[in-house]
Order: structure tokens, then C-alpha cells, then sequence
């Protein structure tokens, strides 16, 4: 098993038999994804994502192929400004409340508060 250099303190272990381009991909990805914080469905890595981004003249399937996702994805990278990881959270909540059920929410979340910081308090 041979090593593939990615920085100076990060080599990547490299199975010579996998020749195909794809499969050495997933390799990188997979060692860079046990290595680096990522979301946890995320396919590629923010060098991956850098590279598709100024990979210029490279067609959507060229990079496809190299990298081991969808075209949707390299489009995605294509055009975003940032290599990060965007928040999953809700940017607004989907529900409104009414003052009243604000008011009782409010009280809940205080009284259950007071009881577990006197259970806490206690042990």
C-alpha cells in the first residue's frame, strides 16, 4: 500500500490495485471525511468543492466522473461563493404563535427549568 501526499502531515493511504479514478476519490474523500469536520451526509470536502469551483474549462460530466457526484452537485459548487458547509436549521420557524400560547410556553419553559435546576441542586 503506497501513499498519496495531501499537505505535508496528512498522507492518504493509497491501495495500488485501485487504478480507477473514481474509486481513488473515494478514498480521498473517505480519509478527509474521517479527518475534517464535515456534515454528515457530505460527499465532498472543501478542497474537493474549491477545485470544482475553478476547474474552468472541465465539463459538468468530466467532473462528475473525477469526483464521484451528480451533476447537480458540481452545478451546486460551480456557483456558490463559499466552500463551507452551509447550517441546516430553519431560518424562520413554521409555526406562529398566538400571544396566549406564547405566554404558556414562556411559564412551561420557566417552571420545568426551576424543577430540574432544584433536582440538579439536590443530588
Amino acid at each position: 500500500m503506497g501513499q498519496v501526499e495531501i499537505g505535508a502531515d496528512n498522507p492518504i493511504p493509497r491501495n495500488s490495485a485501485s487504478t480507477a479514478q473514481t474509486g481513488h476519490v473515494a478514498e480521498i474523500v473517505g480519509h478527509l471525511r474521517r479527518n475534517t469536520q464535515l456534515h454528515k451526509n457530505a460527499r465532498t470536502t472543501p478542497a474537493i468543492r474549491a477545485e470544482i469551483a475553478a476547474s474552468g474549462n472541465l465539463s459538468a460530466h468530466q467532473l462528475r466522473l473525477r469526483y464521484g457526484v451528480s451533476e447537480a452537485t458540481i452545478y451546486k459548487w460551480k456557483l456558490r461563493e463559499s466552500v463551507q458547509d452551509r447550517s441546516h436549521t430553519a431560518h424562520r420557524l413554521q409555526t406562529t404563535l398566538t400571544p396566549a400560547q406564547e405566554r404558556i410556553a414562556v411559564e412551561l419553559r420557566r417552571t420545568l427549568l426551576l424543577r430540574a435546576l432544584r433536582r440538579t441542586a439536590s443530588t
